[in-house]
C-alpha cells in the first residue's frame, strides 16, 4: 500500500494543485472583474460629476436669467401700472376736452352774437353823422357828408352834390375797422 498512498498523494496533489490552479484562475478572473468594474465606476464617477458641474452651470445660468427676468418683471409691472392709470387720466382728459370744446363752441357762438349786436349797434348809431370832407385812398373826395346808413356792402352818404353810395373796398383801413367790415367776406362773395 505503500505504493499506492504515493498515487494518492499524488492525485491528491494533483487535484489540490488544478484546484489551487481554477481557484487561482477564478481569483484573477475575478480581479480583473473588479478592477474593469472599478475602472468603470470610476468612468461613471467622472462622468457623473461632469454632468453634475454642467447641471450646477446651467442652474447658475437659468437662476441668473429668472432673476433677471424678475427684475424685468417688476419693472413690466410697474409699467403697467402706469399705463392703467394713464389710460384713466387720457380718458378723463378726453371728457374735459370734450365739455372745453362745447364750451368754446358756446363762447364762440355768444360772441359772434355779441359782436353782430354792437356792430348792428354801431351802424346804427353813424346814420345821421356828419363827416364835413370824406377823401377815399382812390382820391376822390366829398364835402358836406353826412352817413345815411351803414350796410354789409358798405356807406351810403349824402354830400353837397347829392347822394352816392360807396362800396366798403373803396372805403380806407380806419372805416373798415370802424364799422368791422375787414372780418367779413364782401357780400355775395362768401360761401352760400
Amino acid at each position: 500500500m505503500a505504493g499506492e498512498s504515493g498515487t494518492g498523494t499524488i492525485l491528491f496533489g494533483l487535484c489540490a494543485l488544478v484546484l489551487s490552479g481554477v481557484g487561482l484562475s477564478s481569483l484573477v478572473h475575478h480581479r480583473a472583474e473588479f478592477f474593469a468594474a472599478n475602472q468603470g465606476a470610476r468612468q461613471e464617477s467622472t462622468d457623473s460629476e461632469d454632468r453634475r458641474m454642467a447641471l450646477l452651470s446651467r442652474k447658475q445660468r437659468l437662476q441668473d436669467e429668472f432673476d433677471a427676468l424678475s427684475s424685468q418683471a417688476e419693472t413690466f409691472r410697474e409699467l403697467h401700472r402706469r399705463a392703467r392709470d394713464n389710460a384713466v387720466r387720457v380718458a378723463g382728459l378726453r371728457g374735459r376736452s370734450d365739455e372745453l370744446e362745447r364750451a368754446c363752441g358756446q363762447l364762440a357762438r355768444e360772441f359772434a352774437d355779441y359782436r353782430a349786436r354792437a356792430r348792428d349797434q354801431t351802424w346804427r348809431r353813424a346814420a345821421g353823422e356828419r363827416i364835413g370832407t370824406l377823401a377815399l385812398p382812390n382820391g376822390r373826395q366829398f364835402t358836406g357828408v353826412t352817413i345815411v346808413r351803414i350796410t354789409e356792402q358798405g356807406m351810403e352818404i349824402s354830400h353837397d352834390d347829392g347822394r352816392a353810395r360807396l362800396p366798403r373796398a373803396a372805403l380806407g383801413p380806419a372805416w373798415q375797422e370802424r364799422f368791422q367790415w375787414q372780418d367779413q367776406p364782401e357780400a355775395g362773395t362768401g360761401p352760400r
